[in-house]
């Protein structure tokens, strides 16, 4: 399989992943214009989906991650001497991995939080900060789609 195989199909399998993790963005963020119908159903919407959707849009990020990095490390690795357009996809490559390392810093310094710090979390002592880390992600998220 050549350079320019590799490459489309490491970068399909990264953008399939990364359309899994948008639209379980949107399926979990319906809950808003639900609530403007039913505020009930809105909020019953949003339990439902923070289980199932949300774990499934960090596995996708996860695993568009590593995918990335892997085919940066894999290029980077088997040919010392690169053209010019092999070096510029593996900069792309590189830069992509970059990005997805930055908006997966504040997610999980969240989690972290959320360990060390008992009051960290959704109604309890610091619920006014932890939902702001929460929509601050969300906005950071959007921006990276």
């Amino acid at each position: 399989m050549g350079f320019k195989d590799r490459v489309n199909i490491t970068m399909t399998f990264v953008t399939f992943w990364d359309l899994i993790r948008n639209l379980c963005g949107v399926l979990h963020r319906c809950y808003g214009p639900i609530s403007l119908i039913s505020p009930l159903d809105g909020v019953s919407w949003q339990n439902i989906t923070l289980t199932n959707i949300v774990y499934l849009q960090l596995i996708a990020s996860n695993i568009a991650y590593v995918v990335s990095a892997c085919a940066a490390m894999e290029q980077t690795n088997s040919t010392p001497v690169m053209s010019t357009k092999e070096g510029q996809v593996v900069k792309m490559l590189i830069l992509v991995i970059a990005t997805y390392m930055l908006v997966l810093v504040p997610r999980v310094a969240h989690y972290a939080a959320q360990v060390w710090a008992l009051g960290y979390y959704s109604m309890r002592q610091y619920d006014s900060i932890f939902w702001t880390v929460v929509y601050i992600i969300s906005l950071l998220d959007f921006i990276n789609s």
